[in-house]
């Protein structure tokens, strides 16, 4: 009997806490218990019903007629809903929570907050979560360059950049050159694809191309003056760190939307920097 996915099982047994389930009517036969406690009905020996199969920790074959949000086969996004010092416990659909445990933890997770895992038996076949993602990923994505795409972020290195898995299946990376905002672990972000490499893998911009990012860039420039009382202590002599720091663009990208600004008339610029001299029309 397979764990972590849901089978057909005829019920072979009635047990005044559970039913047994089996396969098969043949003796010997591996048996799993559905509890009657979860169950809004009753069911009769004969009876056939799809169930999803997950052991306790005693290694027990259980079964439940809910399924839960992620199988074997899936990556899937999961809630913390406890963190303990052997790990954490997850939300995945069942009464029975999710255990992730700290040795399958590849960076500190919090209470409250959603991360991509797999699900893996150990070695006495009880279902637990593992962030090791990487090995379930495909590169083998239908997508192509300037395609717009969603994932979560899953890794994250001083290097390379950040990693994402597209639709919690497919290998993506912004690269370092195109990070321009903070990102955590699980973020769900949305992105451009900017190359798609040799190997099938995806390079990815978080922002749009130069003629679409500009208005936005504007927009959310005109935000920042309104919001500092009309004034920006940024010009054409500010550093790329200065700027990214304050507005999280690249300089060319800020250079430009100030361009824009400047001949729809709403800013003057000086040594100093950036001055608000209209606020923009509704």
């Amino acid at each position: 009997m397979k764990t972590g996915a849901v089978q057909r099982l005829k019920v072979v047994g009635d047990h005044p806490r559970h039913y047994w389930l089996a396969q098969d009517d043949r003796r010997g036969r591996e048996r799993a218990r559905l509890l009657k406690k979860d169950l809004a009905q009753n069911y009769q020996v004969g009876d056939t019903l799809d169930v999803f199969v997950y052991t306790d920790k005693k290694g027990f074959l259980l079964a439940s007629v809910d399924v839960p949000e992620i199988d074997l086969q899936t990556i899937k996004k999961l809630r913390v809903k406890k963190v303990v010092a052997a790990g954490a416990f997850l939300e995945w659909g069942l009464n029975k929570d999710l255990f992730w445990p700290k040795s399958e933890q590849r960076y500190p997770v919090k209470e409250g907050r959603s991360y991509p895992v797999v699900l893996f038996t150990d070695k006495g076949g009880q279902l637990l979560a593992s962030g090791n993602i990487y090995p379930h990923l495909s590169s083998d994505s239908p997508y192509q360059v300037e395609n717009e795409v969603s994932g979560v972020v899953y890794d994250m290195s001083d290097n390379w950049g950040v990693f994402v898995a597209i639709d919690n299946k497919f290998f993506g990376l912004i690269p370092k050159s195109e990070l321009y905002q903070e990102l955590s672990y699980g973020d769900q972000v949305y992105a451009r694809v900017m190359r798609v490499r040799d190997d099938g893998k995806l390079d990815l911009a978080l922002r749009r191309r130069a003629h679409v990012q500009i208005k936005d860039d504007s927009e959310y420039i005109l935000d920042e003056l309104i919001a500092r009382k009309g004034f920006l202590n940024l010009h054409d002599k500010s550093s790329p760190e200065e700027i990214r720091s304050q507005l999280h663009m690249s300089k060319s990208a800020f250079k430009r939307a100030v361009g824009r600004l400047l001949k729809k008339g709403y800013v003057k610029t000086s040594p100093r920097g950036i001055k608000l001299v209209k606020v923009k029309d509704e």
